[in-house]
């Protein structure tokens, strides 16, 4: 049985073992793509929690009090609730936790983490499941990555992908799910790529934010957009946004901070980044979306989903394209400029 699997250990093999998202990270790592480091969780070790504690059985049983593709939103609501309590109360067996241990504590120890979902067909080119499972930034310390890989496993019944998934016409009884505990990229400044526009296919797209990732991704706060021709990599057009708050990394989690200068106006964060390097942290095959890091500290990265449904659900009717060195380097060059302004 294969619980845990770094980056590097996995193989075309094992989309299946892994989840999307941990697929695809292992790939950009593995083609030499600056990705931070990461473990997955693998869905077998899913299958022997819910096995071993029973919850399989209760899951499906909340699950058939009438046919799911009839189930209103409220009663997913409540199922998704009870669902989740279970998952709360329910431990991890002892066997099990010392088998993630072993994997977990020689790479990262005391060091702080992203713990990020990885369900099967997550990121793919037929279902994204973008924003609907639960991903934690900021965690530290075995005992605190192992309650949110458990949060994690949670979110797979949450009410949003059960919607998402009688939408779609998926079975649920299939439903698995893998983990990410990555190392966290800190970046003065992160963004996502569009490596082809929803809306119109010879430019991409790069949106970026001062700070950390996470407040960009959940709305939090406006991006300064770019739209570049992908030929040539031309600026077609930049509409910035104001940059009077920033999510930083807290005690526990993040928080967002508010930015005045000695006047009580807004100030922009400072604008000046040596030693600046890209950090890759996801891909989705429909739209290319790459969320980027860029800045000198190494320790925080957080996770991705795309911040509304209009945006998800364009993306979601593109079609694979090939991944572009290019874009990567007109990203750099953007988040360049980004300091310099």
């Amino acid at each position: 049985m294969k619980l845990v699997l770094s980056l590097k250990e996995i193989g075309k093999e094992d989309r299946r073992l892994v989840g999307g998202k941990a697929y695809s990270l292992a790939v950009m790592k593995q083609q030499g793509l600056a990705v931070p480091d990461a473990l997955c969780v693998t869905v077998e070790a899913y299958d022997e929690y819910v096995t071993s504690t029973g919850l399989r059985e209760r899951i499906m049983m909340e699950l058939s009090r009438k046919s799911f593709g009839e189930m209103r939103w409220e009663e997913m609501w409540d199922a998704s609730l009870r669902i989740r309590n279970m998952f709360l109360k329910t431990p991890i067996a002892n066997e099990l936790v010392n088998a993630i241990k072993s994997h977990v504590e020689p790479v990262f120890n005391e060091k702080a983490v992203v713990v990020r979902s990885s369900a099967l067909g997550e990121d793919s080119s037929r279902t994204s499941f973008a924003g609907l499972h639960e991903s934690y930034v900021n965690v530290r310390g075995i005992a605190s990555i192992l309650d949110h890989v458990r949060l994690v496993w949670a979110s797979l019944w949450s009410d949003r992908a059960l919607l998402y998934r009688q939408e779609l016409g998926l079975d649920v009884e299939k439903s698995k799910i893998g983990v990410v505990i990555q190392k966290i990229v800190v970046g003065e400044k992160s963004g996502i790529v569009f490596g082809k526009s929803p809306d119109n296919r010879p430019l991409m797209i790069v949106e970026a934010v001062y700070g950390m990732n996470q407040g960009l991704v959940d709305g939090t706060l406006t991006p300064d957009r770019w739209l570049l021709e992908r030929n040539s990599g031309r600026v077609v057009s930049y509409t910035p946004a104001e940059k009077d708050k920033i999510v930083v990394p807290s005690n526990k989690g993040i928080q967002l901070v508010y930015l005045q200068n000695q006047k009580g106006a807004p100030r922009s964060p400072k604008k000046n980044y040596p030693n600046c390097s890209m950090w890759h942290s996801r891909a989705k095959k429909y739209s290319e979306h790459h969320k980027i890091s860029n800045g000198p500290s190494l320790e925080n990265k957080c996770t991705f989903s795309n911040r509304d449904q209009s945006q998800r659900s364009r993306a979601e009717n593109l079609k694979t394209i090939e991944y572009s060195i290019w874009d990567y380097a007109r990203a750099s060059r953007i988040l360049g400029l980004f300091a310099k302004e």
